[in-house]
């Protein structure tokens, strides 16, 4: 009986250890449902006050984050161009000078003062910069960056003609004028201090779902041009319209308006829309009053993507993205009289981008930058290019020459390269010595040759 007595107490005894045991989880659990809760209610608090608090502060980067999804579309851009850092900076190539540094996102467009002292990029990080360019090789370079009004991206941009200035165009049409102050010395005032901004009217008229594509001052300083997709206007300085064209029936054809040119000479005004090439001529009285603007025929027909002058609008340079060829005509005609233009050369590049075109100021060089790749052309003899693939993923979203056609820039990125024209100085040899074959003055013979000298001096470093 003792050990039958034992036997049950044990059991008993197991019994209330295992439901004692079950009362103490439940009871640890409950707290932790509680504390669960507790904090699940504290986050939910939480997160409703960051929502909260983003949406107050998300207002105001809203219709930034828009407007540079806008002028990605516009620039060919894919949606990751924007204020990003990049991994690969360093381009090594023996042609680039140096590399501007100091955007955050990617630089949209280029514009060189018109003394070749000064340039202005505009970029995706809604600021513009203004750069001390006079040696390309400065490594302690000047520069200033502005803010865009309203935080805005300014996808355009083009310096005033007499150097004081220079006009901005944002992804919402509207423009925005920056004054440059001098300084004592003649100078620009390289400070932020010494620019100040205010909005011009060249966007009104334009309907709401037009977007401005293209944006160019004439050098006489009597004009501004603004393209849309749809129509061209031209304005005078101070905002008041001229003129304005309807491109609709070209559209039609084929596609909108993609850029708009004015020629070095302050003459003409070109558009590459759908299939074919617009020219205008603008003409002003003696008393410097605009009279009108007038079509020009003859023009080549195909289905262009970028337009470019030489220095004394000699020459035009044309770009095809379906035909992956650029050509340059001959542009030294006499227009009213009907006079067709010219072809002078063409050639083939390799790309599948939008394509941009620059024409150096003597025509002796083309450039074609599509995608990251930059191909380099002589006008002069068909095997003489180069091909610069950058090292960034980005497009190209601007290339030009300088004034004196020694220096090719191009912005990608969030930089701008500046390359040595190097077959710019191997046209000058074959431009020379195609001249001292004719009949030429002593003094003009004796400048062939130095120009000759000197062109091949400069080679040797490549």
């Amino acid at each position: 009986m003792e050990s039958g007595e034992l036997a049950i107490a044990a059991v008993a005894f197991i019994g209330v250890c295992f439901f004692l045991l079950k009362y103490i989880v439940g009871v640890f659990n409950g707290a932790d449902r509680k504390a669960g809760g507790r904090n699940e209610k504290q986050n939910i608090r939480s997160a409703a006050s960051e929502e909260e608090k983003q949406t107050t502060t998300g207002q105001h980067h809203q219709q930034q984050q828009q407007q540079q999804q806008s002028v990605r579309k516009r620039v060919g851009g894919s949606s990751n161009h924007s204020t990003r850092k990049s991994q690969a900076v360093n381009l090594q190539h023996p042609w680039l000078v140096s590399t501007l540094k100091g955007h955050e996102g990617s630089v949209l467009d280029l514009s060189y003062s018109s003394n070749g002292k000064y340039l202005v990029s505009s970029s995706q990080d809604c600021t513009v910069m203004l750069w001390d360019v006079r040696d390309p090789n400065q490594k302690n370079r000047k520069s200033v960056k502005c803010n865009i009004r309203d935080y805005g991206v300014a996808h355009l941009v083009r310096f005033i003609p007499n150097g004081k200035g220079f006009v901005v165009c944002k992804a919402n049409n509207e423009c925005e004028a920056f004054k440059l102050e001098k300084s004592p010395d003649g100078g620009i005032v390289m400070n932020a201090q010494g620019i100040t901004s205010k909005v011009l009217p060249y966007d009104k008229g334009f309907e709401e779902d037009e977007s401005i594509v293209g944006l160019d001052i004439a050098c006489t300083g009597k004009y501004v041009a603004t393209c849309s997709t749809t129509s061209l206007v031209i304005w005078d300085m101070k905002g008041n319209e001229l003129s304005r064209i309807s491109t609709e029936s070209a559209r039609s054809k084929g596609g909108a308006n993609r850029c708009c040119k004015i020629s070095p000479c302050g003459k003409f005004i070109s558009i590459c829309c759908g299939r074919a090439i617009k020219m205008w001529e603008v003409m002003f009285n003696s008393s410097g009053e605009f009279e009108e603007i007038k079509a020009i025929s003859g023009l080549p027909v195909g289905d262009y993507d970028d337009v470019a002058y030489d220095q004394n609008t000699s020459h035009m340079a044309l770009v095809s993205q379906t035909k992956n060829t650029w050509e340059m005509f001959y542009t030294n005609v006499e227009f009213r009289k009907g006079t067709f233009l010219r072809l002078k050369v063409s050639g083939l590049y390799a790309g599948n981008d939008p394509p941009k075109v620059a024409l150096s100021p003597d025509s002796h060089v083309v450039a074609v930058a599509s995608g990251n790749r930059l191909s380099i052309f002589s006008t002069l003899d068909a095997d003489l290019l180069h091909v610069i693939e950058d090292v960034e993923s980005d497009p190209i979203t601007a290339i030009l020459f300088d004034s004196s056609g020694k220096y090719l820039l191009e912005s990608i990125g969030r930089y701008v390269r500046v390359f040595h024209n190097v077959l710019g100085h191997r046209g000058n040899i074959i431009a020379a010595r195609e001249k001292l074959k004719e009949q030429q003055t002593s003094a003009t013979k004796e400048r062939l040759q130095q120009l000759i000298a000197d062109s091949e001096n400069f080679l040797k470093q490549f």
